[in-house]
């Protein structure tokens, strides 16, 4: 019976090892769990993060699209001026040359 009663106590030893042994791999577990989902929170918010960025910067770019319309609305408007002036101040310069040549013409039949 000595013989049993030392089976039985080292199947004790053997069972108090490996419960030790588990509950040890348990809380190693837990703690990598736990080291999981803080990466993950972190990188939650990281993307949160980018993702109010990424609205703000689309919201940026379309203000400047905006801006930059306006701009060329301007631009051509002046251009268009521009181009009108031009055309006003070549037709006086014109008129003005053919007011000479005119000139010119009468004065050439007056004195045939």
């Amino acid at each position: 019976m000595s013989g049993e009663i030392r089976a039985v106590r080292e199947e004790i030893g053997r069972s108090s090892a490996r419960a030790t042994t588990l509950g040890a791999e348990s809380s190693e577990r837990a703690s990598l769990r736990a080291e999981l989902a803080s990466g993950i929170e972190q990188a939650a918010a990281a993307l949160r993060e980018l993702e109010a960025g990424h609205a703000s910067a689309q919201a940026s770019i379309e203000s400047l699209q905006t801006e930059l319309s306006l701009k060329r609305e301007d631009l051509e408007a002046a251009r268009v001026e521009i181009t009108d002036q031009n055309f006003g101040d070549y037709a006086k310069a014109m008129e003005g040359e053919l007011d000479k040549d005119i000139t010119a013409a009468k004065e050439l039949g007056k004195k045939k």
